[in-house]
C-alpha cells in the first residue's frame, strides 16, 4: 500500500471504491516489493 495509500485507508473496502485503479501492461521495474500481513 506505501505511506500514501495507508494515510488514504485504501486497506479498508469503502476506500477502496473511492479510489481510481488503473491498469498498465508496464509495471514498474527496479521497485522493491515489501508485503505485510
Amino acid at each position: 500500500i506505501g505511506l500514501e495509500g495507508e494515510h488514504l485507508n485504501i486497506f479498508k473496502e469503502d476506500a477502496m471504491q473511492n479510489m481510481k485503479w488503473k491498469s498498465t501492461t508496464n509495471p514498474p521495474k527496479n521497485q522493491t516489493l515489501i508485503w505485510y500481513k
